[in-house]
């Protein structure tokens, strides 16, 4: 998988960073979308959950005692895991992904401040909604789950 990322100055105070990611299936030499990777109809309520969790504590470890994104969000949004580009997270298992990190852009669950976030998700936490044609494709744990965005430099 591949997590590129691009930013653009339209004017204003600060340029935004935008996101994309590819995930590629080398057998099938094809571009691979989270309708692919995930069961067709399964109830991503508990992914939903786990992702919009984990960007929630990395947001409160930037800004401490800032509003919660939630799911159904008055102020901040959290948004669902099919809206984000997903990057396959390395795992503790030797050619598996541990789990999958959501990139979610600055604005999208706090102010331009906080920054970008990447969330990286344990396969624990998806695995029974992974599409069976993909599901040996991941095992044991992330090597980092939580907040994994890069240091701002």
């Amino acid at each position: 998988s591949l997590k590129p990322t691009d930013s653009h100055y339209w004017g204003g105070a600060h340029p935004n960073t935008l996101f994309a990611s590819v995930l590629w299936d080398k057998a099938l030499k094809k571009q691979l979308g989270f309708a692919d990777l995930f069961r067709r109809g399964a109830d991503y309520a508990a992914l939903d959950k786990a992702l919009c969790d984990g960007a929630n504590a990395a947001k409160q470890v930037r800004s401490p005692g800032s509003e919660t994104a939630t799911l159904d969000g008055r102020m901040w949004t959290c948004p669902r895991a099919f809206q984000t580009p997903l990057a396959l997270t390395r795992g503790t298992t030797p050619g598996r992904a541990g789990g999958v990190t959501s990139l979610i852009g600055a604005y999208a669950i706090g102010p331009y401040s906080d920054g970008a976030y990447e969330i990286a998700l344990p396969q624990s936490a998806f695995r029974d909604l992974l599409n069976p044609a993909y599901a040996d494709e991941f095992a044991g744990q992330p090597v980092k789950a939580g907040d994994v965005t890069p240091p701002r430099t």
